[in-house]
């Protein structure tokens, strides 16, 4: 890779949301041979996309920082599952880009990504069962919380992987799933290097660096989100958010932080329960999908990703 050509990704992770994608870029930032953006790039599904630079990806920290460094570069941006517009511009600026999608349970998926807006502040902080139930039904919900339909949309993973087929990208994606990066993540990970033609150092990656897993306790959200004044700014319908460039939010801040991971973290541990019946009405959303997927991956699916629970 030289930083005086035209730089455009090697490698693309491209989700889904709440599916172990954080715990393989750390992973893949362990290998001499492959350089990959920390933070989350949402350039194709940008807005201002028409607006697109061709030095936007040469300008980035990961290349910047190691102009002289040969090997791969990557990005990842877990919801391109899910954008109906991003198969198209990667195929026309990364034909030959290499694409990595991590699919997890649709159910527990949505229910992670859930909480992890409630944190954020996308979506009220109430009982998660009335809240996910309003996703399902409630129009009115909807149209308030704006985000509120990602939390189901982007598990609809048939759907949306069925646009990278028709843009002849699906056959040669490297899916993958999250249980297994859960239960060998040292297996799937020399999938991954094999899958990339670089050398398999899975033996050598530090799996025990997990990320910050998301908050299912409704006490500690609470908290928590006491942050969000301080460190977030939200456009005008609150589908973006921006860290706002500010020393007293940025101390204010990390003092919630440390707190909760000191204190709040240990009083209240308990993880909110959703009931059966709100997990199955989300199946019952998901269901025709995840045949639709088991259909175009090729794979069998896991049983509890087919079955009501009772």
């Amino acid at each position: 890779m030289a930083i005086s050509d035209v730089v455009t990704p090697d490698l693309i992770i491209l989700g889904a949301q709440k599916s172990a994608s954080t715990f393989i870029t750390d992973a893949l930032q362990e290998h001499p041979k492959i350089c990959i953006e920390s933070d989350e790039c949402a350039i194709f599904e940008d807005p201002d996309f028409e607006l697109f630079d061709k030095n936007f990806f040469k300008n980035m920290h990961c290349v910047t920082s190691r102009p002289q460094k040969s090997g791969l570069f990557g990005i990842k941006r877990p919801s391109y599952i899910g954008r109906p517009e991003v198969p198209s511009r990667i195929k026309k600026y990364c034909p030959n880009a290499k694409l990595i999608a991590i699919l997890r349970n649709p159910v527990d998926r949505a229910i992670s990504a859930y909480f992890h807006y409630v944190n954020y502040g996308f979506l009220p902080l109430q009982n998660p069962n009335e809240g996910l139930r309003k996703i399902l039904y409630d129009n009115n919900f909807r149209n308030k919380y704006k985000r509120s339909y990602e939390v189901l949309e982007y598990g609809l993973y048939g759907k949306y992987l069925s646009l990278y087929k028709s843009d002849e990208l699906l056959h040669k994606m490297l899916v993958l799933f999250h249980d297994d990066i859960t239960n060998n993540s040292r297996l799937e990970l020399s999938k991954i290097f094999k899958y990339l033609e670089v050398d398999d150092i899975s033996d050598k990656v530090d799996i025990e660096n997990r990320p910050q897993q998301v908050v299912y306790n409704i006490y500690r959200l609470f908290f928590l989100r006491l942050r969000n004044p301080f460190m977030f700014e939200y456009n005008r319908d609150k589908t973006r958010i921006y860290v706002k460039k500010n020393k007293i939010g940025r101390v204010f801040s990390s003092v919630i932080f440390h707190l909760d991971k000191m204190l709040i973290s240990k009083i209240f541990v308990k993880k909110f329960k959703v009931s059966n019946e709100i997990r199955n009405e989300i199946y019952k959303f998901y269901k025709e999908d995840i045949e639709r997927l088991e259909e175009l991956v090729k794979v069998e699916l896991p049983r509890k990703w087919k079955s009501y629970i009772t």
